[in-house]
């Protein structure tokens, strides 16, 4: 709440100092917008720690004993003079600001060490204290020219969503949690049970164009040159597949024959790729990049699914003529090809290659 309530103030601000123009020189308007970027990279990495303290994962586990010992020292020290601090009289300015000093020289003890263990062991570091990327890293080292991001913060009285390509940046306003998550479930359950829609896109077609209208064009024209859109989600919008929104508006009669064959969805215009977060692309660009391409022990190649007995296809099957009675089209040649990849890439590193898996040859019930 407390991040999604800063990002709210910072989008205010910065649209005050877009209109004001800078006159009274205070900070630039993107000043704001990248602040506000930097807190939603923020609250994900705040609430993966959260989940992983619910699901009670221990991440000092894997730390050297000796950081684990320091760390866990300060922040028990950190608790009792806050505990103190909370209990002391009001009229007692004195040891009100005695614990304050205290405070904040234990809190920079632990700043300290975070430093040294993001050099000792940075994966645990990342882990227990991570750095959010910055727009400027973002734009230098993370996205292709092909490539825009959209990253999204859903919000009670608000959300927002940010395009950044390699040279643009947008920061806009979006519909609050609540009218977006309303508009999701007329259009997911749609999605999920077939036997809701039969041949007819009627009921499909219009929450589909406003998710749209909502979640993408809020944000402007995509800059010319972009033919992969990176989607980090929040909330519900984790459940979405961005590929089926419409791109643009369609009349009932364009697809009176047709059906859902000819409608034009996003996935015709762009590819889609989904991340939980910039930070964790960054991550996994940086560990993919030169030797440590090699540096994977084991990789597991899964697909080509045969259909069970009795199964009724989909619409969107059907409507593209697909036969899926004995298996996924073009699927095996696909795996045979990411498997030859993997046979070359263990060659030259000296490890042994897994079989590659297709259930038509290897596959139980």
């Amino acid at each position: 709440q407390t991040y999604a309530e800063t990002i709210d103030l910072l989008y205010h601000l910065y649209l005050r100092a877009a209109a004001e123009g800078q006159e009274a020189g205070g900070p630039p308007a993107a000043a704001y917008a990248e602040q506000a970027f930097a807190l939603a990279q923020e609250a994900k990495a705040r609430s993966l720690l959260d989940l992983l303290g619910e699901a009670e994962v221990d991440l000092r586990s894997r730390a050297d004993p000796r950081y684990r010992a320091q760390e866990a020292a300060l922040l028990e020290q950190i608790a009792t003079l806050s505990a103190e601090l909370d209990a002391t009289d009001a009229a007692d300015a004195e040891k009100a600001d005695r614990l304050e000093v205290e405070i904040a020289e234990q809190e920079n003890r632990l700043q300290a060490l975070e430093t040294e263990l993001r050099v000792a062991d940075p994966r645990y570091a990342e882990l227990r204290y991570p750095a959010p990327s910055s727009l400027a890293d973002v734009q230098s080292e993370v996205l292709r020219p092909n490539e825009a991001l959209l990253e999204y913060a859903l919000g009670d009285s608000a959300s927002y969503v940010w395009l950044v390509t390699s040279e643009s940046f947008v920061f806009a306003q979006l519909p609050p949690r609540a009218e977006i998550e309303e508009r999701l479930r007329e259009l997911l359950p749609l999605l999920r049970d077939y036997n809701l829609l039969g041949s007819d896109p009627t009921y499909f077609v219009p929450p589909a164009r406003l998710l749209h209208r909502d979640l993408i064009e809020s944000v402007g024209p995509l800059p010319a040159g972009i033919d992969r859109l990176l989607m980090a989600p929040d909330g519900i919008l984790h459940y979405l597949p961005f590929e089926a929104l419409l791109t643009r508006d369609v009349t009932r009669s364009s697809w009176a024959e047709s059906g859902f064959t000819d409608l034009p969805y996003l996935i015709q215009d762009r590819d889609v790729v989904y991340i939980p977060s910039v930070s964790v692309l960054q991550r996994l660009r940086a560990a993919s990049s030169g030797e440590s391409r090699d540096t994977a022990d084991k990789i597991l190649l899964v697909g080509d699914p045969l259909r069970a007995a009795g199964m009724q296809e989909s619409i969107v099957a059907r409507a593209a003529g697909v036969d899926l009675t004995d298996a996924l089209p073009h699927a095996a040649a696909e795996l045979e090809a990411l498997s030859e990849i993997v046979r070359d890439r263990r060659s030259r590193s000296g490890l042994p290659v897994p079989p590659c898996l297709t259930p038509r040859r290897n596959w139980k019930p």
